[in-house]
């Protein structure tokens, strides 16, 4: 039997009480966060670390803004 990687508490926790984050909300289609959340688990990675590195690669690209 395979059991999911649970996401890593201490990280977690590590971010949350970091000054060098900052916590938001964004919304995504069930579909997105569908996908966002099977990625993560096939990548051993956290969402938010998902999220971030698409940000950046976005405002990169539009470094206008």
């Amino acid at each position: 039997m395979q059991t999911s990687k649970q996401p890593d508490i201490s990280t977690s926790k590590a971010k949350s009480s970091s000054k060098d984050f900052k916590r938001t909300t964004v919304y995504l289609t069930q579909e997105l966060h569908r996908r966002l959340k099977r990625a993560s688990l096939d990548k051993e990675m956290e969402m938010s670390d998902i999220a971030e590195a698409a940000i950046a690669a976005w405002l990169d690209e539009h470094s206008d803004v």
